[in-house]
């Protein structure tokens, strides 16, 4: 057998000294070989038997010569997770001008950060990353359901865990992604129940004249977001031509974070609305509500100053003319379903049932797919498109029309 050459690895057995419960030393003989680095440090490989470690060996020369680097099989999964946050998902910002250059969104960003830390780290951090295996996965999120994690936070966090998985194989760290073959966790598709018709219309009705009703009518009247909502501007209104352009959104990233104030949209950098008529006639008055909060606050004011007499910055503000926290646009709507008597609705819900009423009254699928700024129809139809009873009645009692007409007719 050709002897190995200079670097290529050696391959030998030494003894190994393990101290018992009873106190007593026992030596026991591992076999080893060890593999030169470019670094000039050694790696050094263990086993149970020769072949084992042979088998070891020829690996380890084969990813040396392909230049693949060697694992740290000290690193844990948790050392490695705060790395992927830090330096793959943390968004980083251009020092000139304040745009981001990398990362995901802040949003983004903050919801996997309570993910890694609160459902993946806790459990296997302390798992070296090359060690980790499926089995191991699968523990995890049995555990998770015990602890009552639902099955929407335990499919995040598996997602989650696979993806930074995925970057450490991209990165040479391993080989393959265990996560993978860890069943995901069934998550049952939520059903929306639409309120009737008549319902939405006495929501409107009981926040007739109320400081903050137009962000009612902005959501169920364009389908907008909350954070869309929010984050209109007087500049983005276009009265005479009935446009709206959104194009800013306000988040809040969390207790002692505070708010996010970003230009573009989740999925495109703006979006134009024909409003309906309604909505451009709260909005209008609107105007003269935000002029009588200026003349309030006195030199307290924050916001613009109308020097012009036009209405500018934001649509929505606080008692000082700061931007409207969005915690206060869900305490208003927590208010006003109950008056309604929709207590189980949400804000969000209201982008729901522009959805469905448009898709109801036989508008076009592009269009609705346009008003609501999503990226495929897929969402649009998967999401929102739930008719309602007093609208499906209509449905029939067109086709009973049209069938009852072509049976006449023959």
């Amino acid at each position: 057998m050709r002897k190995r050459g200079n670097g290529e690895g050696s391959i030998y057995q030494r003894a190994v000294k393990r101290t018992l419960k009873d106190g007593t030393v026992k030596s026991t003989a591992v076999w080893c070989a060890a593999v030169s680095l470019e670094t000039g440090r050694r790696k050094i490989l263990y086993g149970k038997t020769r072949g084992e470690v042979a088998k070891k060996l020829n690996a380890a020369i084969d990813r040396k010569s392909k230049g693949i680097p060697f694992v740290n099989e000290r690193l844990t999964l948790g050392a490695w997770l705060d790395h992927w946050m830090g330096e793959c998902i943390r968004p980083r910002y251009d020092a000139a001008t304040g745009q981001q250059v990398a990362g995901r969104e802040p949003t983004t960003y903050a919801s996997y950060e309570v993910l890694v830390r609160r459902h993946i780290k806790p459990y296997l951090g302390h798992i070296r990353l090359a060690k980790l295996q499926t089995e191991d996965v699968d523990k995890w999120q049995n555990q998770l359901e015990k602890a009552g994690a639902s099955a929407e936070t335990r499919r995040a966090a598996l997602v989650r865990l696979r993806t930074a998985i995925n970057v450490a194989i991209e990165r040479d760290h391993l080989t393959r992604n265990v996560a993978e073959k860890t069943h995901t966790p069934r998550q049952p598709r939520k059903t929306y129940e639409m309120p009737r018709v008549q319902d939405l219309r006495g929501l409107l009705n009981v926040i007739q004249g109320d400081p903050l009703e137009a962000l009612v009518y902005l959501a169920l009247g364009l389908g907008l977001r909350r954070a869309e909502v929010i984050g209109l501007h007087w500049e983005d209104v276009d009265f005479e031509n009935r446009i709206i352009t959104v194009r800013t959104r306000v988040n809040r990233l969390g207790k002692g974070i505070g708010l996010l104030v970003r230009e573009g949209l989740k999925t495109q950098p703006e979006r134009r609305i024909v409003m309906p008529r309604l909505v451009v006639d709260v909005l209008r008055k609107r105007w003269p509500r935000q002029l009588e909060s200026r003349l309030i606050a006195g030199i307290q004011w924050k916001g613009p100053d109308y020097s012009d007499g036009q209405p500018t910055g934001f649509i929505f503000t606080g008692a000082t003319g700061t931007v409207l926290q969005p915690r206060k646009a869900d305490i208003y709507f927590a208010s006003v379903r109950t008056r309604a008597g929709l207590d189980s609705h949400r804000f969000h819900g209201l982008r729901h049932d522009f959805a469905s009423l448009l898709l109801a009254a036989g508008v076009a699928d592009r269009v609705v797919m346009e008003m609501m700024g999503h990226s495929t129809y897929a969402i649009t139809a998967n999401r929102y498109q739930h008719v309602p009873d007093e609208l499906q009645y209509l449905a029939a009692d067109s086709l009973d029309a049209m069938l009852t007409g072509i049976s006449r007719s023959g």
